[in-house]
């Protein structure tokens, strides 16, 4: 509404700012589980049928992010060029379905060859790089699919190698309070900035973390939880 671009708002404190991502997400949650019960209640072989509905979706996403790829703002924040990524948990959903073990071993093997691809992106990749809008977040989509499916697709009774370590303290502490800790990660970052903090670096990315994560518990424990259950 305002004119300007995402990343120019990254100094601009407002709370909600973040929650642009959500709507792509409830727009998914409305209109593919209709799909999906249409198909299924036809017989569940025609959960075949999503199969080719999510390739072609990967499909379009790739074609709209290439055309789209100048500009980084719509390639970023598109519903269109950012439903690949949720498209590739329903492919690897009718592939495991389909194919149990021929799909989640290979990703079992290839899982830790794709946390490492996740690693160095993260450490070498700023925000604004070009590599992102020209189809980087699609490829990020598929290197997660073959992670979550390669550890997840092993059991719950799998605690060694790549599978134990990401069952290890705090990362499933983290994982529980993932959601409230989307919500509120922005608005801290905001608050505590290391131009109000007037601390080095390290010293505000500390605070950062320990505020976040502080606040998230509380509202997980005191609120998420209680509701839920």
């Amino acid at each position: 509404v305002s004119g300007n671009g995402y990343f120019d708002l990254l100094g601009v404190a407002s709370p909600v700012r973040h929650y642009w991502s959500l709507a792509i997400e409830e727009q998914f949650y409305l209109l593919f589980p209709v799909a999906v019960f249409l198909l299924i209640r036809q017989g569940r072989r025609r959960i075949d049928a999503l199969l080719p509905l999510a390739v072609g979706g990967i499909g379009v996403s790739l074609v709209l992010t290439l055309l789209l790829s100048s500009n980084a703002e719509r390639v970023y924040l598109g519903t269109d060029t950012r439903m690949a990524e949720v498209l590739f948990g329903v492919l690897a959903g009718v592939l495991h379905e389909r194919f149990g073990d021929k799909v989640t071993r290979p990703a079992f093997s290839l899982a830790p060859a794709a946390l490492g691809v996740f690693l160095v992106a993260v450490v070498t990749l700023p925000a604004q790089s070009p590599i992102i809008s020209h189809g980087g977040l699609i490829v990020g989509g598929a290197v997660w699919a073959v992670l979550i499916v390669g550890v997840a697709g092993q059991g719950p009774d799998v605690r060694i190698g790549l599978a134990g370590g990401l069952s290890a303290s705090p990362l499933p502490f983290l994982g529980r309070i993932s959601y409230a800790l989307y919500l509120i990660h922005w608005p801290v970052l905001q608050l505590f900035s290391q131009a109000r903090l007037g601390t080095g670096r390290v010293t505000t990315v500390a605070i950062q973390l320990a505020v976040s994560v502080g606040l998230a518990s509380a509202v997980t424990l005191g609120l998420e939880r209680p509701i839920r259950q």
